[in-house]
């Protein structure tokens, strides 16, 4: 998979964090929480003091979100057509944990396939296409 445009795909989140802001519930169960994922755009609207960059992706989702503890966590996407599962996120940072009006904010791992293919030379998924 490319650099593609996953805005409006549903992805998937799995970790061990916290189930809300400010709680001391992790590391006892692995979650899992499925997202929108949005525009860079509208996210820059919601940072505006950091600048979202391509090699970024957010989602908002009402009331779902990672949280606290989830961070360096896997993003998956599953291409019906391919009936693949593709990593295509890394849990990064957020305001507080499913916010309604702000969206979390992942690393986009096809920015960084390259990087990736030339230190484990291991072959990405190429049918995980939206």
């Amino acid at each position: 998979m490319e650099n593609k445009n996953l805005d409006g795909s549903k992805v998937t989140a799995s970790g061990w964090g916290v189930t809300k802001h400010g709680a001391n519930d992790s590391g006892e169960t692995l979650r899992k929480v499925v997202m929108d994922v949005i525009p860079n755009p509208t996210c820059n609207k919601q940072y505006p003091s950091q600048k979202i960059k391509d090699s970024m992706m957010c989602t908002l989702t009402r009331n779902k979100d990672t949280c606290q503890g989830d961070s360096g966590s896997g993003i998956d996407y599953f291409a019906r057509q391919s009936q693949t599962q593709c990593v295509v996120g890394i849990v990064s940072f957020g305001t507080g944990c499913a916010d309604p009006n702000i969206g979390g904010v992942y690393t986009r791992v096809t920015s960084y396939l390259g990087w990736i293919q030339s230190q484990t030379g291991a072959d990405y998924c190429k049918n995980c296409n939206p």
